[in-house]
């Protein structure tokens, strides 16, 4: 039950803001308004709120027909290992905040991603390597190919290699 009301707020909080932001100008393709930003991510707020919504509905009416009564479960509770994780994460994010400008975003973000997710409990090498490359590249097309928002390129050795990508 409490998904349901989450997502109804979800979807009626979009909806609202939905209809606001159309009220922008959306712009052209090669030329983003000042609208296509917020009625894209409400888009996809309300569309995920209509998701959770119908799978929300769909295990209540499980549970009804079983005749179960849904409950919380306090067996799915995690188990904290590390309680200063989030200290370590400040760092990291600290760090990168600083070395960024040095070497660049096409450098430092895969690395940050990769570590990031490897102290977040991901653990597949391959995986962590394919996320860390994958997000990277596709952020730098997003903010510097579709958005036209100038990148961190770093200095040196770093600068040439983003001259290289992008």
């Amino acid at each position: 039950m409490p998904n349901i009301i989450f997502s109804l707020l979800i979807v009626v909080f979009s909806m609202f803001f939905l209809i606001q932001s159309l009220k922008l100008p959306i712009g052209t393709s090669s030329n983003i308004g000042a609208g296509a930003w917020p009625t894209t991510v409400l888009l996809l707020l309300m569309s995920l709120g209509i998701i959770l919504l119908v799978k929300s509905s769909k295990k209540m009416k499980a549970l009804q027909y079983r005749g179960e009564v849904e409950t919380q479960d306090r067996g799915d509770v995690i188990e904290i290992k590390f309680p200063r994780m989030h200290l370590i994460v400040t760092l990291l994010i600290f760090s990168y905040v600083l070395s960024i400008n040095i070497l660049g975003f096409l450098t430092a973000t895969p690395f940050f991603i990769f570590i990031l997710a490897f102290l977040l409990g991901m653990s597949n090498w391959i995986k962590l390597i394919i996320t860390a490359l994958s997000s990277s590249f596709v952020i730098v097309y997003v903010f510097t190919i579709v958005l036209n928002v100038p990148l961190p390129r770093g200095v040196g050795i770093f600068r040439a290699f983003s001259l290289l990508i992008y």
